[in-house]
């Protein structure tokens, strides 16, 4: 399975519990908690543990909405905002809009950096971890979606940047400027496509096609033509064939729509008023790729759960909800980042058109997860050890006399496959009896 896609608030956070289930886990609790309601609209969040200390961190590029229905013209009003778990301490990364796309070590020091595009400078810029010290990479015309990658095997990291008329890439470390293409471009994702061991590059060209460039002579394959309004691009491997397919929502038609590699067949994965975020995750823990969905229209987040793509509503109060990403950084919880409006748009969205000038900012970030929390496989009741309580609950599982739910199914299935059996339960005496451990 394979995936390539402050102040102190403690008065804002507030914590609710939704419920759902599927087939094969019941999730008894998603924990919901309200991260910041903003004065300005939160783009796509960026949930991972930024500063290096375990806990789950939040990155948010923020704009004014009178810049949102205005096309993000110049100068735009906004800014870039880090919250830092657990107690969500807000920082301001920059106060000028900078288009967040990327955290990763940039520099090789073993701290996680922030990539972004400069609309307001256009600039390629990256804010270096710990200070966030801001270095300009490159000029480029309204500079926004970034990706970093190895392009050119040379063991340090080169950065793809998409302007108003331009996708780049930049060669580390002197940042040597390679132009791909003179279009206006969005969503530059860097991926192995065609599985021969390099990284190439996938990008949506507006109003034109959606394709990706080969590495290295970074020739341009179209994989459609006229994709209408992608207003998500996923990568992922979707059908487990050991190549990447590609998913995007689209706005125009409803659509969520999955491409399969290499013949780039569509499979209408769900059709409803408009799509607008998407992440690719393995939410029900049987090693297929689901996908994950707002819908800003009906104010729902959802997924879609592979292979059948039976849909299932996390929750369906949060107005505009726009972009989402997953996160899992390893602490004994799954991670989902929403960010919206406060309010839905209804048509304005797909026209452009402006609502009244009484229309206030009310943009949120909310932050779902369920898990053991501990961080420990095996510790099936969440006490931080491993010991024969968790046996006898595991035993009861595989009985059907106390069924597992969402806080002990991810710790109890020791080689996560997807079900809890008698290799599970040996696994854990393994431990007890220090001969073995509970891992995949």
């Amino acid at each position: 399975m394979t995936i390539l896609n402050k102040h102190l608030v403690p008065s804002l956070v507030l914590i609710i519990t939704l419920s759902f289930s599927s087939s094969n886990v019941s999730f008894a609790q998603w924990t919901r908690i309200n991260i910041d309601t903003l004065g300005h609209i939160p783009f796509i969040p960026i949930p991972a543990d930024i500063g290096g200390n375990g806990n789950l961190d939040i990155l948010v590029p923020r704009v004014s909405y009178q810049d949102l229905i205005n096309g993000l013209q110049d100068p735009v009003d906004g800014e870039i905002i880090l919250y830092e778990g657990p107690s969500w301490t807000k920082k301001t990364i920059d106060d000028d809009f900078s288009w967040a796309s990327k955290v990763i070590d940039v520099n090789d020091d073993n701290k996680v950096d922030i990539v972004a595009g400069n609309i307001n400078a256009g600039e390629v810029v990256w804010y270096e971890a710990p200070n966030w010290t801001r270095h300009v990479v490159d000029t480029l015309k309204r500079a926004m979606a970034v990706d970093v990658a190895d392009l050119d095997k040379d063991g340090d990291l080169d950065i793809v940047a998409a302007g108003s008329q331009r996708l780049v890439w930049y060669e580390a470390p002197s940042w040597i400027e390679h132009t791909l293409a003179n279009n206006a471009y969005a969503f530059p994702q860097v991926a192995d496509m065609d599985s021969d061991n390099d990284i190439d590059i996938l990008s949506y060209m507006n109003g034109n096609a959606l394709g990706w460039h080969e590495n290295p002579s970074w020739t341009f394959h179209v994989i459609e033509n006229n994709p209408y309004d992608a207003n998500s691009v996923c990568v992922g491997d979707i059908d487990d064939d050991g190549d990447l397919d590609v998913v995007i929502g689209d706005a125009t038609t409803g659509q969520i729509r999955w491409y399969v590699n290499p013949t780039w067949t569509i499979n209408i994965i769900a059709t409803f008023d408009y799509p607008w975020g998407l992440s690719l995750a393995d939410l029900d823990n049987d090693n297929d790729l689901d996908i994950i969905a707002t819908n800003e229209r009906r104010s729902e987040v959802m997924w879609y759960e592979s292979p059948l793509w039976t849909k299932h509503v996390i929750d369906d109060s949060l107005d505009g909800a726009l972009g989402v990403s997953f996160a899992d950084i390893n602490d004994g919880y799954r991670y989902i980042t929403i960010t919206g409006l406060g309010f839905s748009m209804g048509s304005n969205f797909a026209t452009g058109a402006s609502l009244n000038s009484s229309t206030s900012d009310t943009g949120f970030v909310v932050l779902y997860k369920y898990g053991s929390g501990t961080g420990i496989r095996g510790d099936v009741n969440g006490d931080g050890s491993i010991n024969l309580l968790d046996v006898l609950t595991t035993v009861n599982h595989i009985l059907g006399t106390q069924p597992l739910e969402g806080d002990g199914i991810l710790a109890a299935d020791c080689n996560d496959d997807g079900e809890i059996n008698l290799l599970d339960l040996v696994s854990i005496v393994n431990v007890i009896l220090e001969i073995g451990e509970c891992v995949p």
